[in-house]
């Protein structure tokens, strides 16, 4: 079962239970669906919770079933053929002849406000797909009617869900890449459940990131304290082959010591084997690379 199917089982265990709401939903699942027009209405989908909830929804809303159900295994096409029962539908949702020209939203048929997340969620479960949010964030409705799109566009912003839009293979495309747009499309739709998904993944993610940054940095920061470390050794190895190095000052030559023997160590942790403080172990190690320059190998003499 993937994350999009999920959604749409959360979705079809949404009541609907009200003759408006349940039209509202028909709606969206009618002009989403394969065939909408005054010959014929067709859905098809390979769901089965909800070819199950199509069968249940006719009834609530207009008092009436399906023509056809039929069952290939693997999809399920659903159908009404019956002209009185194509009156009935197109009637209600002010279609007339008008559907010749092309597919388009009556927006009087989703007037009240309580119909509108069922005529969303219709649309979605029609026509829509959301992946898993621990791969990605994309949800998308796709139609192949540019009139419907521009106008499920419109809703969707009035819902204060603006979506981006796309085209792809002949259809259009309304999508979210935001999570929290997906969330709250999720939630308006009835999968609250699956929105919290989403925001669980995102959490999840961010404190994956966060931790990576932290191991990164850490790891650069070593890094550099390492190879600051190692630059710090040659200056001092060559620093006691020269002649002045019995006269420098104790505290310089313990800085020194204790950088050759541990040359991993940041200043901190050096000035806490020293027993001073960070401030005073640089100082230290700062006076000796001011040194470089003298720092030339006193030659041997040969006999």
């Amino acid at each position: 079962m993937s994350f999009s199917s999920d959604c749409k089982t959360e979705m079809c265990k949404s009541p609907a239970d009200r003759v408006c709401c349940a039209r509202a939903e028909l709606y969206g699942c009618f002009l989403l669906g394969l065939k909408f027009a005054t010959d014929g209405i067709r859905v098809l989908t390979g769901h089965g919770r909800l070819a199950e909830r199509l069968t249940l929804l006719p009834r609530t809303g207009f008092g009436l079933t399906f023509d056809a159900i039929s069952d290939t295994g693997r999809k399920f096409m659903l159908e009404i053929t019956s002209p009185k029962k194509l009156d009935a539908v197109l009637s209600a949702f002010g279609h007339d002849e008008s559907l010749r020209a092309a597919v388009h939203l009556n927006r009087g048929a989703v007037e009240d406000e309580c119909c509108l997340p069922s005529f969303t969620r219709g649309a979605f479960l029609a026509g829509g797909f959301v992946s898993s949010p621990e791969k990605d964030y994309h949800l998308e409705v796709l139609t192949p009617h540019v009139a419907l799109s521009r106008q499920l566009d419109a809703l969707l912003r009035e819902l204060e869900l603006p979506p981006k839009t796309a085209s792809r293979a002949g259809h259009k495309v309304l999508y979210y890449k935001n999570s929290e747009y997906i969330e709250d499309f999720l939630t308006l739709c009835g999968a609250p459940l699956c929105a919290m998904s989403v925001m669980e993944a995102k959490v999840e993610k961010d404190v994956r990131n966060n931790i990576n940054r932290k191991v990164n940095c850490e790891a650069a920061n070593l890094e550099k304290t390492v190879g600051a470390g190692i630059s710090q050794c040659k200056v001092i190895r060559r620093l006691t082959l020269t002649p002045g190095w019995d006269e420098l000052p104790e505290t310089l030559k313990q800085a020194a010591s204790l950088r050759l023997e541990y040359p991993g160590d940041t200043l901190s942790e050096l000035a806490k084997r020293a027993g001073i403080s960070k401030s005073g172990m640089n100082h230290r190690i700062r006076k000796l690379m001011e040194m470089q320059g003298a720092a030339t190998p006193a030659r041997r003499e040969t006999t």
